[in-house]
Parts: structure tokens; C-alpha cells; sequence
């Protein structure tokens, strides 16, 4: 329960766009997450944490979030929908900061693990 209120303290922030208390926030609710054992909530505040940085305009540490985030979904839940959504989140911040031929290769990846998640 307290990383979900950390959670949602720090989306509550980034409507306010607070991205630098967001990102504090995000960063205690990993930390939170991580100790607990939890990795879904670990995941969704480094996705939160990516957006943060994104608003601040720093698309290596919005990356560097998106990409923990993905490695930590393939070693606890490598065939999970919340993977797939993480690819896609990396897929949009590296399109949205020009780098069209990564984001690419991200979205053919995102595509790929939800054909085997989700068939049909």
C-alpha cells in the first residue's frame, strides 16, 4: 500500500508538471518496490520515473529508466503484457526525441513479444 501512494503522490505531481518532485517521487517508489519484492510496482515507477525525465527533457535518463524496466520484466515476467507495454513506452521516447531508427526496431520488438503473449 505505501508504494501505491507513492505512486500516485508522484502522477499527482507530474499533472501538476512537477517533473523534478515526480521523478524524487518515482525514484522513493522504486526504491520502495525493490526492497519489497515487488517488480510490477517497481516497473510502473520506473515507468513513471521515464516520464519525468521525458518532461524534464533528459531522454538518456527517461531510456536508462525504460531500460531497467524492461530488464527487470524479462527476468521476473519476460511473458507478460506489462513487457510489452514497456517496449512501447521506450519505442515513443525514442521517437519523440528523434531517434526514428531505434524506436523502430523497440516497436518491431514490443510487436513481436505481444504476438507471443497474446496470440491470436
Amino acid at each position: 500500500l505505501p508504494v501505491w501512494l507513492w505512486l500516485r503522490a508522484a502522477g499527482a505531481e507530474m499533472a501538476a508538471r512537477r517533473p523534478v518532485a515526480a521523478a524524487a517521487d518515482y525514484g522513493a517508489a522504486r526504491a520502495a518496490a525493490r526492497e519489497r519484492g515487488l517488480p510490477l510496482f517497481e516497473r510502473d515507477a520506473l515507468d513513471g520515473l521515464a516520464r519525468a525525465e521525458q518532461a524534464r527533457q533528459q531522454p538518456l535518463a527517461a531510456e536508462a529508466a525504460l531500460t531497467d524496466a524492461i530488464a527487470l520484466m524479462q527476468s521476473e515476467r519476460p511473458m507478460s503484457p506489462a513487457l510489452v507495454r514497456t517496449l512501447n513506452a521506450l519505442g515513443v521516447s525514442q521517437r519523440e526525441f528523434g531517434r526514428l531508427d531505434d524506436s523502430e526496431r523497440t516497436f518491431t520488438r514490443a510487436l513481436e513479444t505481444a504476438a507471443a503473449v497474446c496470440p491470436g
